[in-house]
């Protein structure tokens, strides 16, 4: 049976070596249909930071439930930021648009 850390090691594991496909210095004579094949793949991949939180969250759950729920209550608070800064950057948008409207109405 595999464990949680074998599975998380396997997946970095995998995104060296797609990231080892793409560099000619490390991995020369691969033809270049295979590094785009790695490149593809590589853009959907986790990151070394997502398999990080995703192997805390793992073994938060493991631990301590509260563990957990706070990991996920960071979590929220970081994606209610983000709304927030986009809010502000669509209400600025908006208002220029109608500035804009106004402007041309005026001519």
């Amino acid at each position: 049976m595999t464990m949680p850390n074998e599975m998380f090691q396997s997946i970095r594991n995998a995104r060296h070596f797609m990231l080892a496909l793409m560099d000619p210095k490390q991995t020369p004579k691969v033809p270049k249909d295979i590094r785009k094949r790695a490149r593809d793949r590589l853009k959907h991949f986790p990151s070394e930071y997502e398999i990080n939180e995703l192997e805390k969250l793992h073994s938060a759950q493991e631990a301590d439930p509260n563990v957990l729920l706070e990991l996920c209550m960071k979590g929220l608070d970081s994606l209610r930021g983000e709304a927030i800064i986009l809010e502000r950057k669509i209400n600025l948008v908006g208002s220029k648009i109608v500035e804009a409207m106004n402007k041309s109405g005026r001519s």
